[in-house]
């Protein structure tokens, strides 16, 4: 469970997504599509009923801050949200057999431009403060729009990994 971009008009910001298939993002190539798992995809999606819909992730290696570039993305790969960790774990689980489901929630519309945090961000995925605070200062409006949402996303996202451990 996480935070994701939404990639299509469908989906706003606070909405929760169950994917049903996950892709990375490689430049100028077709999806290679791998499912969830299907059973607790089904047992979700019943739990949850119409409070959380269900659709397609793919996962980028880097921050798609423009939104240009989602709308570009959500129409080559027909994908629904973009996040930056989903096919590694759907690839990890599948390779113990474990079962897996991936559940995001919007942090960030498809016609919203974030600010370019990829300079903040160190070798090891992690965020240099200073660096977060140069970027984010670069353009205020963007980052403060990106604060709110993202706080919106986070409420949504709680709700949900609490409903799922009450289950």
């Amino acid at each position: 469970m996480g935070l994701g971009g939404s990639l299509s008009a469908k989906y706003r910001v606070g909405e929760g997504i169950l994917c049903l298939q996950c892709s990375l993002v490689q430049a100028e190539q077709k999806p290679q599509w791998k499912d969830c798992d299907q059973k607790l995809n089904k047992l979700i999606k019943q739990h949850f009923g119409e409070k959380i819909r269900q659709g397609r992730l793919i996962t980028s290696d880097r921050l798609i801050y423009l939104a240009r570039e989602k709308q570009e993305l959500g129409k080559w790969y027909q994908a629904d949200v973009v996040d930056m960790e989903g096919i590694v774990l759907l690839d990890f689980c599948n390779s113990w057999q474990i079962p897996l489901v991936v559940i995001r929630v919007i942090s960030d519309d498809y016609r919203q431009n974030l600010p370019n945090l990829t300079p903040a961000f160190e070798a090891n995925g992690t965020l240099n403060p200073l660096l977060l605070t140069r970027q984010m200062l670069q353009n205020p409006l963007n980052s403060a729009h990106l604060i709110v949402c993202s706080l919106i996303a986070l409420r949504k996202l709680q709700q949900i990994a609490k409903e799922i451990s009450l289950m």
